[in-house]
């Protein structure tokens, strides 16, 4: 009986500090969370007033050297349409090769992978994959073009001596695209190309092409799989049979000056150009892939002294200056309001009907408290708690982007728009997923979740943001914007970089943005700071303990 007065005497003791805590703010709301055995000194602090929001197109953004490139062409169930484009440079795995006598050509095939998972293994030895960062499952005309276009990593009028291109510069590559190279009578390669996540699997033939079984005899194109002799597998990716006799004139019949250093051969040869179109018959699809790890191999025979005929291979990989061409045209967007949010990835492309990239601002902290402090900092401060945890909660819109959350961000990335930097929370978290890299910064956060009691939401933990904010206390001349946060779609929440834009933003002077949101294909709508649906408000909370 002792024992149950005593709790009973901490619980009361508890509610009352929590309820003259909350008579002092009329916009706070406070209430108990247990977090360990000593319940009575840690309570919430929950706000969603004075919080003001907004979004921004991007304009054009630098897109080279991406980590990471989309292609592809797809319809948002929501948004609307996406075309994503690709160039590239070609480096030769080495410079003055000796081909040989009278080298001839057999095949040439390019390879990129998709990101993909092993699921299973038949009994007849066949390998089931899932892919990952595809988006839609129809088809879209691909031409893989030579690019005539020279790209350069120097530019002599640049502040800092570099070259960028923009997602608006695809008219510099259509005007300057050669012959197309993938010309494979197999329509799946070029005209209604489609992301596959059947493995690839090279076949032991004959000089004819036949498929042989493991005795030498010939089987048919329709054998069970278990017939066919495996000479090469490949993980899932993207096959493309090039055309012999361009390569043949391209490279083979060439002075060898062009082949004998990257300068001279980028200059000679100056890369492919994918050029998608999409197929209004279907949704399409858009691929996230890693360029890097692709490549073209040439097979060709030659010659020695003797007459003798040998096999061998040259490769390319896709090394130098890279671009992505970005069309977006998406035609239901909300209008700007400030009780909606938006945030697309991508950046505004040539056409004339092309649409920017968004994203979002977030004045978190309230107006100045007349001190040069937010009012939201200058509260916290003067209640002397100690801060447990801090966290943002924004909601997703889903009367507008509906209810299936197969095209929704599944990660937002929050970030100080004024410095065009990362959170300390951001940099403080090392917690990795090894099953699924994308979900790493797990206590950072970000990530979609889909509650059936709240709706769909992203949390962020600001803590030690929060307690920087507090400990430094630093006047500025414009509190609001100086602490003003960022939010955009992310692909990658390990990129940690900003990209630059082609024209600053105002009136925010912003001229970056996060390289995971140029990355990202996708985008949503949230809920604004004024929405009328008030529980899905934005939320600042706030777990403390009062050591009063």
């Amino acid at each position: 009986m002792k024992k149950k007065s005593g709790l009973l005497a901490r619980f009361m003791l508890a509610f009352a500090s929590i309820w003259l805590v909350s008579c002092d703010k009329d916009f706070n709301s406070l209430g108990a969370d247990l977090v360990n055995d000593d319940f009575m000194d840690v309570a919430v602090y929950s706000n969603t007033s004075g919080i003001e929001s907004g979004y921004l197109k991007t304009g054009a953004v630098a897109t080279n050297k991406l980590a990471l490139n989309n292609l592809g062409a797809f319809t948002h169930p929501t948004l609307g349409n996406s075309e994503y484009h690709f160039v590239t440079q070609l480096a030769l795995d080495q410079y003055s090769p000796d081909l040989g006598q009278e080298p001839t050509i057999d095949s040439v095939y390019m390879y990129v992978p998709y990101f993909s998972k092993l699921a299973s293994t038949e009994t007849s030895g066949r390998r089931i994959y899932t892919l990952d960062s595809i988006k839609g499952t129809g088809t879209f005309d691909l031409k893989v073009y030579e690019n005539n276009y020279y790209l350069s990593s120097i530019d002599p009028n640049a502040t800092d001596g570099v070259r960028r291109y923009y997602s608006n510069d695809k008219p510099n590559f259509d005007s300057n695209k050669g012959a197309v190279l993938n010309t494979s009578t197999n329509l799946v390669q070029n005209a209604q190309f489609k992301f596959d996540n059947s493995e690839i699997a090279l076949f032991k033939r004959n000089e004819n092409g036949e498929l042989l079984n493991s005795e030498g005899n010939v089987i048919s194109e329709s054998a069970p799989y278990d017939q066919k002799v495996v000479l090469e597998r490949f993980e899932p990716g993207m096959w493309l049979d090039l055309d012999k006799t361009y390569f043949q004139n391209k490279i083979f019949n060439t002075n060898s000056s062009n082949l004998s250093s990257f300068q001279s051969f980028s200059n000679y040869f100056r890369g492919l150009y994918f050029n998608v179109t999409q197929d209004p018959a279907n949704q399409g699809a858009l691929a996230t892939l890693d360029f890097s790890k692709g490549y073209i191999q040439i097979n060709y025979s030659y010659k020695n002294e003797n007459g003798d005929v040998f096999k061998n291979t040259l490769k390319m990989t896709f090394t130098g200056e890279t671009v992505s061409l970005i069309e977006n045209q998406y035609t239901n967007l909300p209008q700007t309001s400030t009780d909606k949010l938006l945030v697309v990835g991508g950046g505004k492309g040539s056409g004339a009907t092309s649409t920017d990239g968004y994203i979002t601002y977030i004045d978190l902290f309230g107006k100045d408290a007349g001190n040069g402090i937010p009012e939201q900092i200058d509260i916290l401060t003067n209640y002397n708690w100690l801060i447990n945890e801090a966290n943002v909660t924004i909601y997703v819109d889903q009367d507008f982007i509906g209810a299936d959350p197969k095209y929704v961000p599944q990660r937002l990335f929050l970030y100080d728009l004024n410095n065009s930097s990362v959170l300390v929370d951001y940099s403080n978290d090392t917690s990795s997923n090894t099953s699924d890299p994308k979900k790493n910064k797990g206590v950072y956060s970000g990530l979609l979740v889909k509650s059936d009691d709240n709706g769909y939401y992203y949390k962020f933990r600001i803590t030690e943001y929060v307690k920087g904010l507090i400990k430094s206390q630093t006047p500025m001349l414009d509190a609001k914007n100086k602490y003003r946060l960022g939010l955009s779609v992310t692909e990658a929440i390990s990129l940690a970089t900003f990209t630059p834009l082609l024209n600053e933003l105002a009136p925010l002077t912003v001229k970056q943005i996060p390289t995971g949101s140029v990355i990202s294909p996708l985008g949503t709508v949230l809920h604004g700071a004024n929405t009328a649906q008030t529980d899905k408000k934005i939320k600042f909370e706030v777990y403390y303990t009062n050591p009063n």
